[in-house]
């Protein structure tokens, strides 16, 4: 279980489903590691959310998977939501 005390990232496949809660570890360029809960059941591509109060979107694609994390290419930034 990720701790409240961290900050939460949510992902969006587009299908309506509905987002989970993630902590984002690491970010670079072009590329971020996440805390999750069940790596495998992570999409292959997603929209990665941080929830705050001037949002940051990014377009991602899982390039690996271990027990509890899982690291992603950033594909696309987005502008911050007003």
């Amino acid at each position: 279980m990720i701790s409240s005390n961290e900050t939460y990232y949510c992902a969006d496949i587009g299908d309506g489903s509905p987002s989970h809660p993630w902590c984002l570890l690491e970010i670079s360029g072009n590329g971020a590691r996440l805390l999750v809960d069940r790596p495998d059941d992570v999409p292959d591509r997603f929209t990665l959310v941080q929830k705050a109060p001037i949002a940051r979107i990014w377009k991602c694609r899982v390039v690996w998977r271990s027990p509890s994390h899982v690291g992603v290419e950033i594909e696309g930034n987005f502008a911050p939501a007003e």
